[in-house]
């Protein structure tokens, strides 16, 4: 396929102090997996995250809570292993997310990654 689609949904039905916040977490993303050479598969991604009110906290309503756009990258080391790394750019359209401090105070986009190890057996 040209992009794979997918949607995922996160429910925390309590938070930290065992309240009933029915916060809902939702992402809609596209993904394309390619390999530029044997053994190195590449994937480039972007997802639109939406929450409601539970989630995004004083702001209110169910919002576009941020964006993400991202890449990452696996190498087939064996038949069995494979080592990989991630990068991803998120940002908040939101300028009443931005305000409540959604991503920290006074912060409104971060870069985050990270690496991984699969084994088989």
């Amino acid at each position: 396929p040209i992009v794979t689609p997918s949607f995922t949904a996160y429910w925390d039905y309590l938070d930290t102090a065992k309240n009933d916040v029915s916060a809902v977490y939702a992402t809609f993303a596209l993904s394309h997996e390619f390999e530029p050479m044997e053994k190195l598969t590449v994937t480039p991604s972007a997802a639109l995250n939406f929450a409601n009110h539970a989630y995004t906290g004083s702001a209110g309503g169910t919002e576009l809570t941020d964006l993400t756009l991202g890449v990452a990258a696996s190498y087939a080391v064996t038949e069995w292993l494979s080592l990989g790394a991630q990068v991803n750019y998120t940002w908040t359209p939101s300028h009443t997310l931005r305000h409540e401090g959604y991503m920290g105070e006074g912060e409104h986009q971060i870069v985050w990654g990270g690496v991984n190890a699969t084994v088989k057996f």
